[in-house]
Formats: structure tokens, C-alpha cells, sequence
């Protein structure tokens, strides 16, 4: 049915998006992350956080508000790329035959420099730098460091999100159609209260606010009664 919709505005940037929802599929659990985030630590500790929660059984998903993607800038150098006659598209081939995700319309360039981003599909800064882009039979290899400035970012946020005024990194848990939303809560509180345990960023506060499983005690308690 929403294939045959023909009277949508025709300055949408993107397709719209869908999402079936299912009544027993809603969410049960909010805990906002409150911190620095100058260089991503928010939402780096937000990311190990929702990969721990997703792995319980009852969890359908675990989303995520308020962070900005990882990327990674390479600011190449005209003047170097020109001695080493080596040309922008040879810079995106060998990036991208690397697995690495170079988003269509992020590429610029002007007299001096041209500017890529990629998606962050490896560790590290280093491991971008270490990119070999060329090498010949005499040994000679020319490395990303050799022609480009490479540094660790994030793109630009679209959505911002506070808790209490302050900003923060948010994440949702829904969980599957027909668990059981209290004992899912109690397994979700263990898991934070272990990573907290072994968190490597102390200054990243970890917030529960919402907890359905209250809201489903307070009813069995009104039944019981």
C-alpha cells in the first residue's frame, strides 16, 4: 500500500521510512548517558552499552537517540597527490576496496586540499593511515599518512537530546512480543550494573528514567489486593 502513494511533497531530501509497530512490541526501558562527548566518549560508551543489552533474549532492539556518527576525515593533500601522480578516484578505490563506506556527496575539493569522509568501518586513525595506496616492484609503497591528514570524528548531529537540561546520549529498549516485561527489567539492571563495573570511561553517567516494569508491578499489586 505504500508503494502506490503518489501525492507525497516533492522536495522530501530522502524515501520515507516505515516502521510496523506491534502492541506488545513497545518499549520498556530508558537510561540516558550523561557526559563529555568532545570526542565521542558519550557515545562510544553508549554503543558498548546497546551492543550488551541486545544480546538478551527477550530484547527485539535497542535504539539509540542523540548520538552522532563516527567518521573519519581525510584531508588529502594536493600538492603531495600531484608528485606522487596519484589522483583523488585512486584515493577512493583503494579506501573503498578496503570496506570501508564512502558516502555518496561527502567528497570535496578546492585548489588546495580535497576532503573525504568515510563511514567508520575500522578501529582506528592508525588503521586508516596504514591504508597503502600504491606500491611498485622495487619495494617503494606509498601509504594514506604519506599523501593525506587522517583524524578520528564525528559527523554533524541532526537530533540533540537532554536529560534533566543536560545533554545526552539516549537508549530505548523494546522488547519481543510476549515476554515478560519484569523479569526482562531486572535482567537489563544486572547487565548495566556489570558494565558499570568494568566501565572503561568513569566520567559517562549511566541513568536509567523509564521502567515499565514498575507501571506492570503497580497494576499486579491492584489485582492482588
Amino acid at each position: 500500500a505504500v508503494q502506490r502513494v503518489t501525492d507525497l511533497p516533492n522536495d522530501l531530501r530522502n524515501n520515507p521510512e516505515f516502521t510496523e509497530i506491534n502492541s506488545e512490541e513497545m518499549p520498556v526501558y530508558e537510561v540516558a548517558l550523561l557526559g563529555p562527548n568532545d570526542r565521542r566518549q558519550r557515545d562510544y560508551t553508549a554503543e558498548e552499552l546497546q551492543e550488551i543489552l541486545e544480546d538478551i533474549e527477550s530484547v527485539k532492539s535497542v535504539n539509540l537517540k542523540g548520538d552522532a556518527e563516527r567518521t573519519f576525515q581525510i584531508k588529502l593533500d594536493s600538492q603531495k597527490l600531484f608528485d606522487y601522480h596519484i589522483s583523488v578516484t585512486e584515493v577512493i578505490d583503494k579506501v573503498t576496496s578496503r570496506n570501508v563506506n564512502i558516502p555518496g556527496g561527502e567528497l570535496k575539493k578546492d585548489s588546495d586540499e580535497a576532503l573525504v569522509r568515510v563511514e567508520a568501518k575500522i578501529k582506528n586513525e592508525d588503521d586508516l593511515k596504514k591504508f597503502m595506496i600504491r606500491s611498485n616492484f622495487s619495494g617503494q609503497r606509498i601509504l594514506l599518512k604519506d599523501i593525506a591528514e587522517v583524524t578520528d570524528g564525528q559527523e554533524e548531529k541532526r537530533i540533540y537530546t537532554r536529560h534533566n537540561g543536560k545533554p545526552a546520549t539516549l537508549l530505548t529498549v523494546i522488547k519481543k512480543a510476549g515476554e515478560d516485561t519484569i523479569n526482562l527489567v531486572a535482567e537489563i539492571d544486572k547487565r548495566i550494573a556489570d558494565f558499570k563495573k568494568y566501565q572503561e570511561d568513569k566520567e559517562i553517567e549511566i541513568k536509567p528514567f523509564k521502567d515499565e516494569s514498575e507501571v506492570v508491578q503497580a497494576k499486579l499489586d491492584i489485582l492482588a489486593s
